[in-house]
């Protein structure tokens, strides 16, 4: 029995600055008197979010922008996620082999492992630092295809031209660490309901060291957004977020979070892990 759900999201508004000027986000604290960030996100109320439970197989990497990955036995215990040495030794190589299989590619080059683990308090922030990562609320895409494009030349020095000349990917791979999800499980849009002349507008998520180009996101009544209802931890979304190889029908693929109703698990902490690959054909 499929579950779903209707929510709200928090999208970017429309804004005759962004003719002169770029969204951005401050992923720090800055020492000065200076905004976070310079734009309006607002809430948008009634999106219809269909559980793909039950009907997987529908849906692909390839046609919809995502898809599920069975991630099997895992030799990864709750406690080792917080150990880097064990999660590049036994996870990373497991995400790796697991694209290889499910996406036909050649190479895949995993260049970041993100652990998230919201407090308590959230989505209302407290101002203060946190041990984890928080969980995104904000509709988004990881990075454009120019940030894309450089993340391969960061990665690969010497043969980075080489790369470039073949078809690559930008793929985040997101699984939970306590399952089933019942509290803040993670909603796709499918790549074939986005307009990117419309819905979407270049957005620099700021760090002490570095800038990246991400996507930020208009809502637009046409998008249609899935989840996995109680996502298990050997159940992994797949997700494509930048393809060398845009054209119709191949546009990146839209997250983010939203919040579920069926509160069930307590006081409703989310612990994920993300990794972020670039896999190439």
């Amino acid at each position: 029995m499929t579950k779903d759900l209707t929510t709200s999201f928090h999208f970017l508004c429309r804004d005759d600055l962004w003719k002169h000027e770029k969204p951005y986000s401050l992923k720090f604290i800055p020492k000065a008197d200076f905004p976070k960030n310079n734009g309006q996100r607002a809430q948008k109320d009634g999106i219809i979010v269909e559980d793909i439970r039950g009907r997987e197989s529908e849906f692909s990497f390839e046609k919809n922008g995502f898809a599920i990955m069975r991630l099997g036995e895992s030799h990864m215990t709750y406690s080792d996620f917080d150990n880097s040495d064990i999660i590049n030794a036994i996870y990373l190589k497991q995400i790796a082999l697991g694209l290889q299989e499910l996406l036909g590619a050649r190479r895949v080059q995993i260049f970041d492992c993100l652990l998230r683990k919201s407090h308590q308090t959230f989505p209302i922030a407290t101002g203060e630092t946190y041990k984890y990562q928080q969980p995104a609320n904000i509709v988004h895409m990881d990075a454009t295809p120019e940030e894309t494009r450089s993340q391969v030349q960061i990665c690969n020095k010497d043969d980075a031209e080489t790369l470039l000349s073949s078809r690559y990917q930008y793929v985040n791979v997101w699984k939970p660490l306590v399952g089933p999800v019942t509290h803040w499980p993670l909603a796709v849009c499918d790549r074939n309901s986005v307009d990117p002349g419309r819905d979407l507008e270049r957005h620099d998520a700021v760090f002490e060291r570095r800038v990246v180009e991400t996507w930020e996101v208009y809502h637009s009544e046409g998008q249609k957004f899935y989840y996995l209802s109680d996502q298990t931890t050997d159940e992994a979304l797949v997700m494509l977020q930048a393809d060398s190889h845009t054209g119709p029908g191949l546009f990146n693929i839209h997250h983010t979070l939203y919040y579920a109703l069926r509160i069930t698990n307590g006081e409703g902490i989310r612990e994920s892990v993300e990794v972020r690959a670039l896999v190439f054909y």
